[in-house]
């Protein structure tokens, strides 16, 4: 037991204590509460730790007996140990009681007596108290750090171990033995057994991982294989770092694994997956470029029959013959077709990257005019009103607009039947000029409007399916979007259709 006796029984009067102010001093400065008691156990002088301890302002507790400040449960355990020490037994064993304080908060402490005088000659006590409330809180605030770890390393499957060289020590983490499937009662986790556990195609190249951790170079990082007792293999990330003393030099080695097995498989199947899908694409492009070949010859090779059909037919026309009357499908179909024909033509151009533009100021009013006139057949029977200005100039290809144009006035003519009536508009938008054409067809429901720019797309169930390529509104799209603007579409079944698009004003804004 500790004694504060011979520095102050000469401070002990019969009338209480008196305590040397240099001593006082010292006492005052000390974080543990220090209480002095006479031999009936009455608090005589305390410290300022004391106070803070129990919330007690000066005068509060001296002159009370000590027990007062004790839990009541611990008040009769301290007063039968200050009968025994009074009687001369010794006290060698601290007490874990619980002081009460003013607020009915109780501290747990640990208490030291010593006597004020030998045994037995009745004099007083030291008392003091040490707080345990924060070793308390940090031993429960350790034993929750380490559950969590545990349970990260379970959730995570990680572990972590430490190499020391000085002790010849190797220490492993609950988690390590779950990694490598070994019983922790019967693995001794040293440096040799934990590489006898490393695939033996692997071993080098961890120890080489572990010689540059050790020559005190960059920590290492690598992906290994583990052998399990029972002959599985499974993938294990491990991360190394060197240790050192506090002059630097390495003396040990610290680090973190994890099995990596489902990651690894994961990326061994992805990396299937994305070779068979390369594959698949590959494939799909060169399907993609033999189709384009394809239509480009076929439509190459159907444009010169067609034009010797059209052009022979327009001679019989203006030679009188008894055969007149089947000169008009010969030559409508004919035309049909050629048209076709160079959809599919300017189709396989636009997806081959090879139609480039030169926008220009050009007179919308005669764009429209033009178009009217090439397709003068189709809108036979059909009202066309045009509401363009003949002085609104567009920043365009002449070529593009045209065929932007074609495809929308003559697909406007396809779903419009006679008497119908296509209106071709422009008017000022948000980035230039807005051109639309408008027709009174079957319309076309909202399910449908963001897929009818898809090349050939057909609206399924139409009433009024026509003969076509399926690619007229793609080769508009992509045309637009050549010279940076969008088309779009409004529609409503049977309210008919209005297509726009944007175009930049003749002076390229």
């Amino acid at each position: 037991m500790n004694s504060l006796a011979a520095t102050s029984t000469a401070h002990v009067a019969a009338t209480g204590v008196a305590v040397d102010p240099d001593l006082a001093a010292i006492l005052d400065s000390s974080t543990d509460a220090t209480f002095h008691l006479d031999s009936a156990g009455v608090v005589t002088w305390r410290n300022r730790a004391a106070r803070r301890m129990l919330g007690r302002i000066d005068g509060d507790l001296v002159g009370a007996p000590f027990v007062d400040a004790l839990h009541p449960p611990d008040a009769v355990r301290f007063a039968k140990v200050l009968v025994q020490a009074g009687a001369g037994a010794r006290i060698d064993d601290d007490l874990q009681l619980q002081l009460r304080r003013t607020d009915d908060q109780v501290v747990p402490v640990v208490l030291t007596l010593a006597p004020t005088s030998a045994p037995g000659e009745g004099g007083g006590w030291w008392v003091v108290a040490f707080d345990l409330t924060e070793r308390r809180e940090s031993q429960r605030t350790l034993a929750e750090s380490e559950r969590r770890v545990r349970r990260s390393e379970a959730l995570a499957g990680t572990g972590t171990f430490v190499v020391d060289f000085g002790a010849s020590m190797v220490q492993w983490s609950e988690g390590m033995y779950a990694i490598f499937g070994v019983d922790p009662a019967e693995f001794f986790p040293s440096f040799s057994a934990h590489l006898d556990l490393i695939h033996p195609d692997d071993q080098d190249l961890v120890r080489a991982a572990l010689a540059e951790v050790l020559a005190g170079r960059t920590p290492a990082e690598l992906d290994h294989r583990a052998r399990h007792p029972d002959g599985s293999t499974v993938w294990v990330f491990l991360a190394i770092e060197p240790t050192r003393d506090p002059d630097g030099r390495v003396i040990g080695a610290s680090g973190v694994c994890q099995d990596v097995s489902v990651r690894t498989r994961a990326e061994a199947t992805a990396r299937e997956a994305l070779d068979r899908e390369r594959a698949a694409s590959e494939e799909l492009r060169r399907l993609d470029r033999a189709k384009e070949e394809f239509l480009a010859t076929v439509s190459h090779e159907l444009r010169t029959p067609l034009t010797a059909i059209l052009g022979f037919s327009s001679l019989l026309r203006a030679t009188p013959t008894e055969h007149a009357l089947l000169l008009e499908p010969i030559e409508r179909n004919a035309y049909d077709m050629h048209q076709m024909v160079e959809r599919l033509l300017d189709y396989s151009r636009l997806e081959a990257g090879r139609v480039m533009i030169e926008p220009r100021s050009v007179g919308l009013a005669e764009q429209v005019r033009s178009v009217q006139g090439q397709l003068d057949s189709a809108l036979a029977g059909r009202t066309v009103e045009v509401d363009v200005p003949d002085d609104l100039v567009v920043w365009a290809d002449p070529d593009a607009l045209q065929r932007i144009l074609v495809n929308l006035i003559g697909n406007a003519a396809k779903y419009s039947e006679p008497p119908g009536i296509i209106r071709v508009c422009a008017g000022p938008g948000e980035q230039g000029t807005v051109v639309s054409v408008a027709d009174d067809g079957p319309g076309i429901a909202a399910e449908h409007q963001s897929e009818i720019f898809e090349r050939f797309f057909r609206v399924p169930g139409s009433t009024r399916a026509k003969r076509g390529t399926g690619v007229g509104l793609a080769i508009v799209r992509q045309y637009v979007e050549l010279h940076g603007g969008r088309v779009w579409v409004d529609s409503e079944p049977g309210q008919g259709s209005t297509f726009r698009f944007g175009v930049a004003n003749g002076d390229g804004r």
